[in-house]
């Protein structure tokens, strides 16, 4: 559940309800609270309950034809507060206007519940939308943060996890080293829930912030424990042997730099192939295309 997709600039979504499918074919059911200020056709989650709001929820709403049971989002909820008693007196009331939809307290909780039934019903009828792809935010283009420390270890962790769950893979397949599905998914968690849009931001309170960096802490244990384990199927321990990886999924050219070697050393790939190099700052530099081993 979510308002804040309406507030796209640019592309508004065609519904209010549907299933959103991932990219691994799973679906979830999404619904979008269609609360709107009186000076705006956003949605938002800080309304009113003046009939105009009340109202505004019906109007507003895109798929009418398949659900009828809609969710009013009201009080000052940005910064807390809550609805106040003028919006809980004003709602006891509804009920006696004519031509404004029917309102009745109740938790969140019992709506989905009851919003679910009503989406399976459809979904086996064959009527309910399904949006397949990213549910982007326009309005939050690019992130600028008063936290450097956390928007580095946002994107550092995020390659640290596909290079592992890459290389993890392959251990498998190559090693038969099992794929660590339990502590893959604890890193990832750990990763998403330091994405939350008050943390990566800087907008949150100090000891957000304290917390995170020993969360990150935990992340990069998790993965490093795994990486520890999957090495001895990727990787030859035997001196003057080096393995290079390209993890890109595209053929690439790099410079590759090894520190500890003589001026006389020469290379080769895997292959016997003299590869061209050069020493300097007492690192050895050499070009090399694509993934391969290659000896000293």
């Amino acid at each position: 559940m979510t308002t804040k997709i309406s507030w796209n600039d640019t592309n508004r979504l065609p519904f209010d309800t549907f299933l959103w499918k991932g990219i691994d074919g799973t679906e979830i059911t999404a619904h979008f609270v269609t609360t709107t200020d009186q000076d705006s056709d956003s949605y938002t989650y800080n309304g009113d309950t003046r009939p105009y709001a009340v109202k505004g929820v019906w109007d507003n709403y895109k798929n009418k034809d398949l659900n009828r049971d809609l969710l009013i989002s009201y009080g000052y909820g940005d910064g807390g507060g809550g609805p106040n008693r003028d919006m809980i007196e004003t709602l006891k009331h509804l009920n006696k206007i004519p031509g404004i939809p029917q309102v009745q307290f109740e938790s969140a909780t019992e709506y989905f519940r009851r919003l679910r039934e009503n989406v399976e019903r459809n979904e086996m009828e064959g009527n309910l939308p399904v949006w397949d792809g990213e549910l982007y935010l326009e309005f939050h283009r690019g992130t600028y943060t008063s936290q450097a420390y956390n928007k580095k270890m946002n994107r550092k962790m995020e390659f640290y996890l596909r290079n592992t769950e890459i290389r993890s893979v392959l251990a498998k397949e190559w090693g038969g080293i099992a794929y660590d599905r339990e502590r893959l998914q604890k890193a990832w968690k750990i990763v998403l829930c330091q994405q939350f849009h008050d943390i990566l931001p800087g907008s949150s309170i100090r000891e957000v912030y304290e917390d995170s960096h020993v969360e990150y802490e935990k992340a990069c244990q998790l993965l490093a424990e795994i990486e520890n384990e999957i090495s001895q199927a990727l990787y030859v321990e035997k001196p003057g042997v080096y393995t290079v990886w390209n993890n890109s999924n595209w053929k690439r050219s790099s410079v590759v730099m090894i520190s500890e070697t003589s001026d006389g050393d020469r290379f080769r790939d895997e292959n016997g192939q003299l590869l061209g190099s050069y020493t300097r700052m007492g690192y050895h530099r050499f070009w090399l295309r694509t993934w391969l081993r290659f000896l000293l």
